[in-house]
C-alpha cells in the first residue's frame, strides 16, 4: 500500500515538473538549469566531505552537472550574442574541466572553485528573467500599447 502511494506522489511530482518546464520562459529555464547544476555540485561536495564517500553517487551527480553545463553550452546563440556567447562558452568549458577534475581526483576543491561563479551566473539570469517578465517587450510594430 505504501509503495502505491509513493508511486502516485512520484507521478504527480513528475507531472508538475513537466508542466513547470513546458510553461517556463527561456530565462526561467536557464535559471532552472543553473539550479540543477548547483544542486548536483552541493550534493557531490557533501558526499566528498562525508566519511562514507559514496563514489558512485558522487560520479552520478558530477556527470549530471556536466550534462547540464553541456546543455547550456549548446544553447548559446553565437549570432545574436557574439562576445557574450563566446565568454559564456569559455566559462562553461572551464566548469566542465573542473567537474571532471573533481570527479577523477574525488576532491572538493575544484567544486569550491567554480561554485561562486555558477551561483553568480544563476543570480544574474534570475534577475534578467524576472525583469523580462515584469516589463514586457514593446510589440515589433513599434506601437506602445502599455498606456
Amino acid at each position: 500500500m505504501q509503495q502505491g502511494i509513493m508511486n502516485q506522489q512520484s507521478k504527480h511530482i513528475k507531472n508538475y515538473k513537466e508542466v513547470q518546464l513546458s510553461t517556463a520562459s527561456q530565462g526561467r529555464i536557464i535559471v532552472m538549469l543553473y539550479d540543477e547544476v548547483i544542486r548536483q555540485i552541493e550534493y557531490a561536495r557533501d558526499e566528498l566531505q562525508a566519511s562514507s564517500r559514496k563514489y558512485d553517487k558522487i560520479n552520478a551527480a558530477l556527470v549530471k552537472a556536466r550534462d547540464v553545463i553541456t546543455e547550456l553550452m549548446v544553447s548559446l546563440d553565437f549570432e545574436k550574442g557574439d562576445a557574450l556567447a563566446k565568454s559564456l562558452f569559455s566559462l562553461y568549458q572551464f566548469f566542465n574541466t573542473k567537474l571532471i577534475e573533481a570527479n577523477v581526483k574525488k576532491e572538493v576543491e575544484p567544486l569550491n572553485e567554480i561554485y561562486p561563479f555558477i551561483s553568480d551566473l544563476r543570480e544574474s539570469w534570475n534577475k534578467i528573467s524576472t525583469t523580462a517578465v515584469a516589463s514586457p517587450e514593446v510589440p515589433s510594430s513599434g506601437i506602445d500599447i502599455s498606456g
